[in-house]
C-alpha cells in the first residue's frame, strides 16, 4: 500500500514515476548534509555531534542502503564504502 494519495499515485503511474519513500528521502538528505570531515573539528562538540551522525547514517546504510550505492554519491572520497567492506559485511569470518 502506498502512502501516495490516490490522485498523485495515478499522476506518478502515468508517468511511470515511482515515489521514493520518506525514510530513503529523509536518508539522502541526511547524507547531503552530513560533515564528512567533523574529525577534523577543533570543538569537541561539532566532532561529537558529527561522530553520532556518522554512526546514525551507518545505521541507516546498513538498512537501506545495503549496495552502498547512494552512500558513495554523497559520503567523502575518504568514507566511501568500496567492494571489499561490503563483502566483509556480509561475509564476516569464522570465529577463532
Amino acid at each position: 500500500m502506498s502512502n501516495v494519495h490516490p490522485t498523485f499515485d495515478a499522476i506518478f503511474k502515468s508517468f511511470g514515476i515511482k515515489p521514493e519513500p520518506i525514510e530513503m528521502q529523509t536518508y539522502r538528505a541526511a547524507l547531503k548534509n552530513m560533515d564528512w570531515q567533523y574529525e577534523y573539528a577543533d570543538d569537541s562538540l561539532a566532532y561529537t555531534k558529527g561522530k553520532l551522525q556518522f554512526n546514525e547514517l551507518k545505521r541507516q546504510q546498513q538498512l537501506l542502503d545495503p549496495d552502498a550505492r547512494i552512500w558513495n554519491e554523497y559520503a567523502h572520497p575518504e568514507k566511501r564504502i568500496t567492494n571489499d567492506h561490503l563483502l566483509q559485511i556480509q561475509q564476516p569470518s569464522a570465529a577463532r
